[in-house]
């Protein structure tokens, strides 16, 4: 719903060099998460009563707590490396802060899981749309102040930031937090897997906008990423059937 907004107020070029950042995001996602809401749904699994089952929920914010705090390391030090390394002619203010934006990944996802595990759709739903909504006027304000790229990531960084301190004051208030937890270890094992698996899938699609942005330039990859994200539409439809 976006794509016309964002589009009209940025360039061909500018609008390429968004789609390699995103791809980006993808990436560090795929790794920063490390599969521990899917470990969050194993573990609850195995416990027999509530206490257990907030035991499991406490490790797994405080493993997510811990990725998170890598991940910001990571991104301080590794940003001026991969601003040079990544096609696109990407600055080092845009890398960090698509990286420090997907620090948050683990924080939100792992309370968003206990929300679902709990049956609370109702939270699910007004925080997710909540956070869209945000960012997506956000954006809007952004680039209206000539903003550009910069703009658009900044707004994720907001919406990331207020939806990750949200999700982890509720979840620390329903389940606490164990920074040390004792299946910090068999998380790690699980999602090591869905990591890899995670990869994979980057490789099929978003790999693809870095090949096109070192061959092709950013003009003519923003081309393809627009025609691709009217692919979208098709898989939203499928998205019902998905859940069930």
């Amino acid at each position: 719903l976006m794509l016309p907004l964002v589009t009209y107020y940025l360039q061909p070029v500018d609008y390429g060099r968004l789609e390699v950042l995103t791809s980006l995001a993808t990436l560090a996602s795929v790794v920063i998460g490390f599969g521990l809401a899917n470990a969050l749904f194993r573990f609850t699994s195995l416990e027999t009563d509530r206490a257990g089952e907030n035991q499991a929920a406490a490790d797994g914010l405080g493993l997510a707590s811990w990725s998170g705090i890598v991940a910001i390391c990571l991104a301080i030090i590794v940003t001026p490396v991969l601003s040079n390394l990544l096609p696109g002619g990407l600055s080092e203010y845009e890398v960090r802060m698509v990286l420090l934006t997907i620090a948050f990944e683990g924080v939100i996802a792992m309370p968003l899981a206990w929300l679902r595990l709990n049956d609370h759709a109702y939270s699910f739903f007004l925080i997710n749309t909540g956070k869209a909504l945000l960012q997506a006027g956000l954006t809007l304000y952004l680039l209206m102040q000539g903003r550009g790229v910069a703009g658009v990531i900044e707004a994720g960084f907001i919406a990331a930031f207020l939806q990750a301190g949200l999700l982890f004051l509720l979840q620390i208030r329903r389940t606490g937090i164990n920074l040390f937890g004792p299946r910090f270890k068999d998380m790690l094992i699980y999602g090591a897997p869905l990591v890899g698996s995670g990869l994979v899938m980057f490789m099929l699609n978003g790999v693809d906008r870095w090949i096109l942005a070192d061959h092709v330039g950013n003009a003519q990859l923003a081309q393809y990423a627009i025609a691709a994200k009217f692919a979208l539409a098709a898989n939203l439809l499928i998205q019902p059937y998905v859940m069930w």
